[in-house]
């Protein structure tokens, strides 16, 4: 009699260990379903800062958007990480150095478009300050259209394998 209890209670507990484990699973999932839409947001718009600006343009607008969805972005970073690198420490490694890099482009779109607008105010003037200004300007350009090539290759790369482990993840099991 007491070994059918003690039997019965370890299976109650596989049974909740398994629910446990499935529920995070879903969880885990729906983190790195968000981190990727996240990633596509703020890539897809950094990708519209770098096209030609007309003068009515609000860069607030824009580095407002980019850096409140960086936020959430951040969040589902911290929060796939751990279970990712268990599951696969190269796709683990992959997702930090696309997170790191979608920083990256943050930071130069923000350039750019801090030094667009330096240059937007200086037009009007014939000056070695507007021409270095408009230099400036184009260079931040490169640097910022560049780190959303290299980022949009790297997803392109391991996107598949995120949709891959996403799907695992989301089975029931």
């Amino acid at each position: 009699m007491r070994e059918a209890r003690s039997s019965r209670g370890r299976e109650m507990l596989r049974r909740w260990l398994r629910r446990v484990e499935h529920g995070r699973r879903m969880q885990a999932a729906a983190d790195l379903e968000a981190w990727l839409a996240s990633l596509a947001f703020v890539l897809e718009t950094c990708s519209e800062a770098h096209r030609p600006l007309g003068a009515e343009t609000d860069i607030g607008t824009t580095l407002d958007r980019v850096d409140r969805e960086l936020m959430r972005f951040r969040n589902h970073s911290a929060d796939i990480r751990p279970r990712l690198r268990r599951a696969s420490p190269v796709l683990g490694e992959a997702v930090r150095r696309l997170t790191d890099d979608t920083f990256h482009l943050r930071n130069h779109t923000h350039a750019y478009l801090l030094r667009w607008q330096s240059w937007r105010r200086q037009t009007g003037y014939a000056s070695s300050a507007s021409i270095d200004s408009r230099r400036e300007m184009e260079e931040a350009l490169l640097r910022a259209s560049e780190t959303a090539r290299s980022l949009r290759a790297d997803l392109a790369t391991f996107s598949p394998q995120i949709h891959e482990l996403i799907d695992a993840w989301s089975v029931e099991g």
